[in-house]
This record gives C-alpha cells, structure tokens and sequence, in this order.
C-alpha cells in the first residue's frame, strides 16, 4: 500500500527527509515544511522571517518555490493543498511548535477576550 510520505513523519523535523504528496507529485524539504506549518498558524511573512532567524526575501522566494510545486495560488490555496494531500499534520505541527517554542500569533487574542 502506497505511502503519503517517502519518509517517516515521527522524524520529519528532525532529519534530512523529504516529504512526497503523491496526489500532486511534489517533493517538499523539511524546511519548506516548516515555512508551510507558520503559515497554516497564521503568521505573517515578517513573523516567519523573525522565527526562522531568515530575510523577508528568503521567505517570500521559499513560499513562491512552494507554491510552483504544489501548484497553488495565494497561501491560503497553499496550505489547504498541503492539509488535503497529507503534506502537513498535526503532529507535523506539533514538532515545529515545540522546535521553535511558539505559541501562535498573538494579535487576535486581545480583540476576542475584551
């Protein structure tokens, strides 16, 4: 039985391997991942820029190579690709929150709790 993913999602984060969406026959590195992942929690590319200790540049090239591999329009497109085809799981995240020790943005939380 096919696989979603060539490597193991347990390791995902914390290896070289790389995650294949048979569906769309694409090939994403861990890193792209990790841009995938901050942008499914919401941050903005400047917060990502900060997180990930990289230039707005770098960000915008990294989501601009995933876009043409996974064909999407806009990040909104991008992530509901990646959840669809299994690129991106919770456990996915919850490796990536615990790497980088986020919480998610907090510029909402204010504006519901008043």
């Amino acid at each position: 039985m096919d696989s979603i993913f060539l490597g193991k999602t347990k390791n995902l984060l914390n290896s070289q391997e790389t995650v294949k969406g048979h569906d769309i026959g694409c090939v994403l590195t861990n890193r792209l991942i990790e841009y995938l992942v901050l942008a499914s929690m919401g941050y903005t590319n400047v917060e990502i820029s900060k997180i990930l200790c990289v230039t707005q540049s770098t960000v915008k090239k990294s989501f601009e190579d995933i876009f043409k591999k996974i064909r999407a329009v806009n990040k909104a497109h991008m992530v509901d690709i990646a959840w669809t085809h299994g690129i991106l799981n919770n456990e996915i995240k919850y490796r990536l929150v615990n790497k980088y020790n986020i919480q998610g943005p907090k510029r909402y939380k204010k504006k519901f709790c008043e």
